[in-house]
């Protein structure tokens, strides 16, 4: 079942990072003004990628909380014969 819900989480979040990284992109095409130069594209296009990342890895974050995939498994110890 755990293992079932990793795959599921893991799904789930390569989707969404998706999403907000095509969200975000989008979102800074429009508000960038068109003689923008290339130095300042490049720093926005940096700053869009991490802040994808930080979005993502809330969003990543939230969803492993819901499935219950935050806790650390805890290991069996071995049984001595």
């Amino acid at each position: 079942m755990r293992k079932t819900l990793k795959v599921l989480g893991t799904a789930v979040s390569l989707t969404s990072s998706v999403g907000v990284g095509a969200i975000l992109g989008n979102a800074v095409k429009i508000v960038t003004p068109p003689n923008t130069g290339k130095l300042m594209r490049l720093a926005i296009n940096v700053g869009t990628i991490g802040l994808g990342a930080v979005v993502g890895e809330s969003f990543d974050n939230k969803i492993n909380k819901f499935l219950g995939l935050d806790k650390e498994e805890k290991e069996e110890p071995e049984l001595k014969e």
